[in-house]
């Protein structure tokens, strides 16, 4: 899980709740539990009190790689970049562009 309060940090003009409360993020949602059959709890998990470290919603991965998306495009294409230039090296893909 990544840390979506932290994330949405870099742009403080987005916040999580704007994010979360996003008619397309509950769809987004909903279709995941849906599709991947992951529970809920395994897709957004809030933390009060305890650790500091710890406090804090948390996401899982493909939440985050949307709610990136939402935050800022330029990093998203950053790491979308970066993603499929890794993937390519370990498939042994030759670069096509």
């Amino acid at each position: 899980m990544l840390c979506a309060s932290d994330m949405c940090k870099v742009n403080p003009k987005k916040l999580w709740k704007n994010y979360y409360q996003n008619r397309q993020t509950k769809e987004f949602i909903d279709a995941l539990k849906s599709v991947a059959g992951i529970p809920a709890t395994g897709l957004v998990q809030s933390i009060q009190g305890g650790d500091p470290k710890a406090q804090g919603t948390w996401v899982h991965i493909k939440i985050a790689m949307d709610l990136v998306r939402w935050i800022s495009p330029p990093v998203v294409a950053l790491f979308v970049y970066g993603y499929i230039e890794a993937l390519e090296s370990v498939l042994g893909i030759p670069r096509t562009y």
